[in-house]
C-alpha cells in the first residue's frame, strides 16, 4: 500500500499571484517558515528552517510557471519524500493543492505522514490567511 496523501484549499487570488508568495522566501517566511535560504527555482536546494522544528534541505525539481512546484526533500520524519504543489484556476481564485508521497510502507512512516500532512494544511491555512487578509497566523499579526 502506498502512503500518500493530498490536501487542498481555495484561495481568492490569481494563481500567480499564489504561486509567487510559495516560492518567493521573502513571502514564505511570512506565514510558513521562520527562515528560507532563497527563492524556489528548478534544479536548486533551499534550506528552510523553523524554530520549532530544525532546518530541512528541498531539492527543487520541477517548476512551471503559475503552475506547479515539485520537490523532494528528506522531511524531519527521516523519510525522502516528494512534494507536489499544483496551482489550478477556479469560479473563486485559485485551488491551491499539495500532495507528498514516496513514504515508507511502515508504521512509523504512516504516523509521520499524518504529522505532514497536518504541516500541509497549516501551510494551505497561513498561505490563504495571508493573501486573503494580510494576517500572519505564524505570528498573530497584520503583514505589511
Amino acid at each position: 500500500m502506498e502512503i500518500k496523501f493530498s490536501i487542498s484549499t481555495i484561495i481568492q487570488k490569481e494563481p500567480a499571484e499564489v504561486f509567487k508568495a510559495v516560492i518567493a522566501a521573502k513571502d514564505v517566511e511570512k506565514y510558513f517558515v521562520d527562515k528560507s535560504s532563497g527563492d524556489l527555482n528548478e534544479n536548486i536546494h533551499v534550506r528552510w528552517t523553523w524554530n520549532k522544528y530544525g532546518t530541512e534541505e528541498i531539492e527543487v525539481k520541477e517548476i512551471i510557471d503559475n503552475k506547479q512546484v515539485n520537490f523532494d526533500w528528506d522531511n524531519h520524519c527521516g523519510d525522502r519524500t516528494s512534494v507536489e504543489m499544483k496551482f489550478f484556476e477556479h469560479d473563486e481564485g485559485t485551488l491551491f493543492q499539495i500532495t507528498e508521497k514516496g513514504w515508507k510502507e511502515n508504521e512509523k512512516s504512516l504516523k509521520n505522514s499524518y504529522d505532514n500532512c497536518s504541516g500541509w494544511q497549516a501551510m494551505a491555512s497561513s498561505l490563504k490567511a495571508y493573501l486573503e487578509f494580510g494576517v500572519s497566523l505564524k505570528s498573530g499579526t497584520v503583514c505589511e
